[in-house]
């Protein structure tokens, strides 16, 4: 048994203090404070900033990923790890609803798959309150595209570039009377570049060097097939009341080969072995997702009601071959097949409910109950032909893990004048049952926690203040806790820890947002900690593989001050500029102990928005990452430089011009430092893209 408590805190100033802030998805009201910029806008709330992203050119020939790209805080890396003011615990909504396409190892391939043209906004939500199933995180909701207008209404958009690129969308909404419905297809072919060097240096017990492994792989060019549908139809006999049901269903398959060199070398330098190996075979990704929800919106005096529940599945085939010929000392060949499979399914049921008390007091309750099931089949097998007998195949391996969580939350908001009072707290009772082909013995865990929110606004006319504080209970992915071996490659093996314990988190931030004429933005100091920190372990075995464990450490840290700045000049130019400046401490669990590392970095985002013409418009969107720490080591920064360019030829077609990557650095150097070696790792993916479309407005 675990325990947690975690409490937060909001304070903000609304001037009619008779509202509340609104629930992911739903739309702004006119208590927010809304700061616009020609169509698009930016929406402070007390829970989060929302920004309107219909207009936004980046979302044309790009994927949801390329969008969230655009946005303050958010960062999405080359390998798809998406990340908010450097913190990688991040949770993707869907219409203010989890989505179990959109989580763990499927998040990457899911918003690339993704057309960014079907979101019309995204909130991101830095601290979220206890009535959010947040898991210590962040939490990025997307709001899709909904029929506003009686009728038929969308857009087709067509993309074609270089090296065989290319993609296809439909995004499409229809209203009649209290009948509604919204489509959004997609067909992607993404092409990434990708090269990879690798030096592992093994060292003595008195930091020598005994030995050197250097390997280079070259993939053939990555072409990411992808297809995404999201379909959703709602019936509202009422203003004020609405019946939902939402269906998603995405595939995909990257295709490549990749080529790898590697040689051994003695601590003298004389070449100890040399060797090829190519690797091909297959990768499938799908999922499908289904829900269906009731609402009845509330009022400043009447109560507001929703119920939602889904059912997920996700599912990942990877199916490879490795040819391995060694030239030197004595040649031979070794033929081996790795196979992966992970499917995963998920249940959910969620009921909120929130009821004025008074004039300036609101109660909000609560609950959820989520089942997720995993499964996980490693198997390594030399195939008939292979002369290296000496190799033993990793046990193949099937692992089940069942996670269970019940969770009720309650928060209450008190207004008074300009300033706004809400705290909450939300407890949650969590079973973890696992078990191993190999073990006949099945383990059950169970976790509870309370966690608890708090957050004080107050509004200075167009300005508002927030301060907001957190304590949660980061729950445990159950891929984790897998004890198995599970074999990547020749040089890289995975295992899970049984004994790990969930992390806490606490964060604390204080933001202020203004509004100056044409110029707005906003200021925020944050804080956070988390304790019993899960973090990889890296351990360098013989033959210089790589051994990656989940282990508990000690405490790690981040604190730093963002800041955000947008100007419109005139009527046809718009810049904004966001820069994070932060430190990092992380403590670490080596084979030696525990190792304490600490780190300065930075982040910044910039755009450029310009009409050139009536008829032409200019966008420019950049981001640079500065260098961070990892688990014993430390990793450089990303940077890109995107362009796009949007011509109307008529009110309904419009031309567009889209370059990704004009100024591109997407080289990765990663160092892991060990008792036993050094390994050093420069990755390089992505690649630029350019790209010709055509987009046709249906009305």
């Amino acid at each position: 048994m675990a325990g947690a408590v975690a409490w937060s805190a909001v304070v903000s100033a609304q001037p009619d203090a008779g509202r509340l802030p609104s629930p992911p998805g739903t739309e702004p009201r006119n208590d927010d404070i809304v700061v616009e910029g020609r169509r698009r806008g930016t929406t402070r709330t007390i829970e989060g900033t929302v920004h309107d992203v219909r207009d936004n050119p980046a979302a044309g020939a790009g994927s949801a990923a390329d969008m969230l790209n655009t946005i303050p805080s958010v960062n999405v890396s080359p390998d798809g790890a998406v990340t908010v003011r450097g913190n990688g615990n991040v949770q993707v909504y869907i219409d203010g609803r989890p989505s179990a396409a959109l989580s763990g190892e499927n998040l990457a391939a899911s918003l690339q798959s993704m057309a960014g043209g079907s979101i019309a906004s995204a909130e991101v939500i830095t601290n979220p309150s206890a009535r959010f199933d947040s898991n210590g995180g962040a939490i990025i909701n997307l709001v899709l595209n909904r029929a506003r207008d009686d009728g038929l209404s969308g857009t087709v958009t067509a993309n074609a570039g270089d090296h065989r690129r290319a993609n296809a969308a439909f995004n499409g909404t229809y209203r009649e009377a209290e009948l509604s419905a919204s489509l959004s297809a997609s067909l992607r072919d993404d092409v990434r570049f990708t090269h990879i060097f690798d030096v592992r240096r093994r060292l003595s017990a008195s930091g020598s060097e005994t030995g050197r492994s250097v390997s280079r792989s070259r993939y053939t060019p990555t072409h990411a097939r992808s297809a995404n549908v999201r379909a959703s139809i709602g019936y509202q006999p009422t203003d004020a009341t609405e019946l939902g049901a939402d269906l998603v269903v995405t595939a995909g398959s990257p295709t490549n080969r990749v080529d790898e060199r590697r040689l051994d070398y003695r601590a003298d330098g004389e070449p100890l072995s040399v060797q090829n190996r190519v690797r091909g075979g297959t990768y499938v990704q799908n999922s499908s997702e289904i829900s269906a929800y009731y609402q009845r919106r509330g009022s400043p005096t009447s109560a507001s009601l929703k119920l939602a529940v889904q059912h997920g599945t996700t599912g990942l085939r990877s199916n490879r071959t490795f040819s391995t010929t060694r030239l030197f000392p004595v040649p031979d060949r070794t033929f081996e097949r790795v196979l992966n499979r992970t499917e995963s399914r998920t249940d959910r049921l969620a009921l909120d409910y929130e009821r004025p008390m008074g004039r300036a007091l609101r109660l909000s309750v609560g609950s959820e109950w989520k089942r997720e099931r995993n499964r996980y089949h490693n198997q390594r097998d030399l195939e008939e032909g292979s002369r290296d007998t000496a190799v033993d195949p990793v046990a193949p391996s099937l692992f089940e893990g069942v996670q269970r969580t019940a969770a009720g939350y309650v928060t209450l908001q008190a207004l008074s004048g300009s300033w706004t009072l809400q705290v909450g707290a939300r407890m949650e009772q969590i079973a973890i049952d696992t078990g191993l082909s190999a073990d006949a013995v099945r383990r059950l865990r169970h976790l509870s926690g309370v966690n608890q929110s708090a957050a004080i606004a107050r509004t200075f006319g167009d300005d508002q203040m927030v301060v907001r504080y957190s304590r949660t209970l980061q729950r445990i992915d159950t891929r984790d806790l897998n004890p198995a071996i599970v074999y990547i490659d020749a040089q890289n093996w995975r295992a899970g820890n049984p004994s790990l314990l969930p992390q806490r988190v606490t964060a604390i931030e204080a933001e202020y947002a203004f509004h100056r004429g044409s110029i707005d933005g906003s200021a925020t100091l944050y804080y956070r900690r988390t304790d019993d920190t899960i973090a990889p372990r890296s351990e360098f075995l013989d033959d210089n593989v790589l051994l990656t464990t989940a282990r508990n450490g000690g405490r790690s840290h981040s604190a730093g001050i963002e800041a955000t700045a947008s100007h419109g000049i005139g009527d046809g130019l718009r810049y904004s500029l966001t820069g994070n400046l932060f430190r990092a401490d992380l403590s670490a669990l080596d084979p030696s102990g525990l190792v304490d590392a600490s780190s300065l970095s930075w982040s910044l985002q910039g755009s450029l928005d310009w009409a050139v013409t009536p008829a032409d418009r200019l966008r420019l969107d950049g981001n640079v990452q500065g260098p961070g720490l990892v688990p014993q080591g430390r990793r450089s920064g990303t940077g890109a430089l995107n362009l796009v360019w949007r011509h109307t030829l008529s009110p309904d077609l419009s031309l567009s011009l889209t370059a990704q990557g004009i100024l591109l650095d997407t080289r990765v150097r990663t160092s892991i430092r060990t008792a036993a070696a050094i390994q050093l790792v420069e990755r390089q993916s992505g690649g630029r893209a350019f790209l010709v479309g055509l987009s046709w407005k249906i009305r």
